[in-house]
């Protein structure tokens, strides 16, 4: 398992060393930005688990870089812990209404450094857990109708921008009704399960095979050759 990846965006060279320090390799991968602007095009590139970031720099101060990042569409759902020497609460509660997960005191704590990044990285984990259950079939382990959607958006949209070609398969199960009234609802569920299981073994890595509803699948086919 990989470890996760740490984003300080901090202006404050001493702080980030501090951070790394304190953090070592034990937790996760740490990488840093100076500037504010910087440390937003990192989080878009990077898509860190975790940001760790000061809420006093210069042209731009974390609670903008927070609004910013938290209105990002592949940004929104990174947790995002502030940086502060400042122990005003009202200063603290406006960084956490704006989207900030949890704050830091400065000069850090060792323990209370690491605990506090743990809890956040745990809360991401289950995040991404939920998010990725919420887009599977639960009885043939497929993608389902809404991870459907969106992977066809996907292809599309790379298909205007690239003009990279995919192709649509979509098939049901002929007389499927007639084994639910046969057998049963059991028995029917044995056969999508081994349908989706069969379609999964008969894809390749960059193929989508989807539950559509019912007794219909639908399979999104990558990198297809292009007609000459």
């Amino acid at each position: 398992m990989s470890k996760p990846r740490i984003l300080i965006i901090d202006d404050d060279a001493l702080a980030s060393k501090n951070v790394q320090r304190l953090l070592g390799d034990r937790i996760g991968v740490v990488q840093h930005a100076r500037l504010p602007e910087q440390g937003i095009r990192l989080a878009i590139q990077e898509r860190p688990d975790l940001i760790l970031l000061d809420i006093n720099m210069p042209r731009m101060d974390g609670l903008k870089v927070c609004r910013h990042l938290k209105e990002t569409d592949v940004t929104r759902d990174i947790p995002i812990l502030f940086l502060t020497v400042d122990a005003n609460v009202e200063n603290l509660a406006r960084a956490l209404d704006c989207g900030g997960a949890d704050y830091i005191l400065k000069p850090f704590n060792e323990i209370d450094l690491a605990a506090r990044v743990r809890v956040a990285l745990r809360s991401k984990r289950m995040l991404d857990l939920l998010k990725e259950q919420a887009r599977i079939d639960a009885l043939t382990g497929l993608a389902n109708r809404a991870a459907f959607d969106s992977s066809l958006a996907s292809a599309v949209a790379t298909w205007e921008r690239a003009q990279h070609p995919f192709a649509l398969l979509m098939f049901d199960l002929d007389h499927f009704k007639q084994v639910n009234d046969a057998h049963g609802h059991g028995v029917g569920d044995d056969l999508l399960r081994a349908v989706g299981t069969r379609l999964q073994s008969c894809c390749r890595p960059y193929d989508t095979p989807c539950r559509f509803g019912g007794d219909e699948f639908v399979v999104i086919l990558g990198q297809v050759q292009g007609s000459q």
